[in-house]
């Protein structure tokens, strides 16, 4: 089992969802007419949110991951969309390398445990 991988996965599924957004504030991109980046920030997030919230105010915790996998798609999605928007080629290709070695790895990985 490798050590560490947890920052090293925030920094690769993360940045570029953070660098996309800052970049569409700085545009000031208008906030009234919705796009697919927005959508998909808003129904990866606020789920994780809400359920947070109601295990917080419920006598019994739903805080499960098996719960949570609904939120994976979109966020995915969300990931390789912001990515495909990084403005510099290199940043791009870097990220996609790095997102198709680390899905690769990690299938390899849970396929030889069981």
């Amino acid at each position: 089992m490798m050590r560490g991988t947890t920052s090293l996965g925030l920094i690769i599924f993360g940045l570029p969802w953070q660098m996309t957004f800052v970049r569409r504030i700085r545009r000031r991109e208008c906030a009234l007419e919705p796009s697919a980046f927005q959508f998909l920030s808003l129904f990866s997030f606020m789920l994780v949110v809400f359920v947070f919230i109601a295990s917080n105010y419920s006598q019994k915790s739903i805080w499960a991951e098996r719960y949570l996998i609904i939120a994976l798609l979109p966020y995915l999605l969300l990931v390789s969309l912001a990515t495909l928007e990084l403005p510099d080629f290199v940043a791009r290709t870097v990220f996609f390398v790095l997102i198709t070695c680390w899905a690769s790895l990690s299938s390899f990985l849970q396929s030889d445990s069981r």
